[in-house]
């Protein structure tokens, strides 16, 4: 099984899982360990219109895959950043290459200087998760988990360990701290 993907918080929840669900799948590489392999693995575009149809392309480009597409969705923004959630600030980068953690703050600051007036209760968005596993020979069809979870934005970045993802301004229904 190969997780398709070069997040290490990722790398680290997927691998675990697999032990816990499915320990027959083994061993579980990452594109860093087929490219220490020799193993030309390219990046492949998010172009779907869909989290799943995101995953389902990285997925398919490797036999034997587990990959996920995921974002928010924040109902003041018409539902952006949408399935552009990582790519949200990308017109920042001008050509230089940012950490994690750079495109992370920088696509928190957009959407709070884009929520700049909106009261609380117009803040309501969710996160969204599509993950699909593609098992190697003797199982034969994929598994496809979509999953989701309503909150709000925060008005500010609560300073923590993930900063890569939106998990910093996103309050979870029912909780009084983010995400993160």
């Amino acid at each position: 099984m190969i997780i398709a993907t070069t997040n290490t918080v990722k790398i680290h929840d997927y691998s675990t899982w697999f032990a816990k669900y499915y320990p027959e799948i083994q061993p579980i590489k990452t594109f860093a360990d087929l490219r220490a392999e020799g193993i030309v693995v390219k990046d492949v575009p998010e172009t779907g219109a869909t989290y799943l149809e995101n995953a389902t392309l990285k997925a398919d480009a490797i036999a034997s895959t587990c990959d996920d597409d995921s974002g928010i969705e924040i109902d003041a923004l018409g539902g952006a950043p949408g399935i552009y959630s990582a790519r949200y600030t990308d017109d920042l980068a001008h050509g230089r290459k940012r950490t994690r953690e750079e495109v992370g703050i920088d696509n928190m600051t957009r959407v709070l200087t884009r929520l700049q007036g909106v009261p609380s209760y117009e803040r309501t968005a969710t996160y969204k998760s599509a993950v699909i596993i593609i098992p190697p020979a003797p199982h034969k069809d994929p598994i496809i988990l979509e999953g989701h979870v309503h909150g709000t934005i925060a008005t500010k970045i609560r300073r923590s360990k993930r900063l890569w993802a939106y998990d910093a301004i996103f309050i979870p229904d029912g909780c009084t701290k983010t995400m993160d």
